[in-house]
C-alpha cells in the first residue's frame, strides 16, 4: 500500500502525510492488545524503567516465571505442565517440533495446507505459501508432510 504509517493508536493509522485511516490490517499484537493502548504502553514503560533485559537461561526473574504460572493455571488438565517463554511466533513453532521430535523420537512434522508457520528455514518450510515466503530460499528442513484441509474461499463447493 502507498501508506507509510507515522502513528497509530484506537483503531486508526496516521500516516506520515497526516491521512488518518481506519486501521483494517492491523499487525497480530495490535489485534489482541491494540494499538499504542494506553495499559500496554505505561506496562512497557515501567518495565523497561526496571530491567530491559536478561536472558533467563542465565539470570531468572520473578516476571517470567509468574508469566509460565499463569500459562499453567490456564492450560487445562491436571497432568504436570512445563512452558517457556519466546521471542516470537517463529522460535515458538521450532520450539514445540524440538520438544514433539525428543517426545516422539520421530522427526517427521505434519502441517496443515494453506497454513502459515513463520520466516525461520523450518517454519518456511511448513508454510505452504511459496511467494513471497519461500522462492529462492531453499533448502529447507526435510520431511515435512502437508495434509489437506478445507479453505472455504476455494472450496469447490464455495
Amino acid at each position: 500500500m502507498p501508506v507509510y504509517a507515522a502513528s497509530a493508536g484506537g483503531g486508526t493509522i496516521v500516516d506520515v502525510d497526516g491521512n488518518v485511516f481506519v486501521d483494517l490490517g492491523s499487525g497480530i499484537a495490535v489485534t489482541t492488545v491494540g494499538a499504542s493502548a494506553p495499559r500496554v504502553v505505561q506496562a512497557v514503560v515501567d518495565q523497561v524503567a526496571q530491567m530491559t533485559h536478561t536472558c533467563f537461561a542465565v539470570t531468572p526473574y520473578e516476571g517470567y516465571v509468574a508469566v509460565c504460572e499463569k500459562l499453567a493455571g490456564l492450560t487445562p488438565g491436571d497432568h504436570a505442565k512445563r512452558s517457556v517463554l519466546v521471542n516470537s511466533g517463529s522460535e515458538a513453532v521450532e520450539n514445540a517440533v524440538k520438544i514433539a521430535r525428543r517426545y516422539t523420537g520421530r522427526s517427521a512434522v505434519v502441517v496443515l495446507d494453506h497454513a502459515f508457520h513463520g520466516r525461520t528455514n523450518l517454519t518456511m518450510a511448513m508454510t505452504a505459501k511459496s511467494a513471497p515466503y519461500k522462492d529462492g530460499f531453499g533448502p529447507f528442513a526435510p520431511e515435512i508432510y502437508r495434509v489437506p484441509t478445507s479453505y472455504p474461499l476455494r472450496d469447490p463447493d464455495g
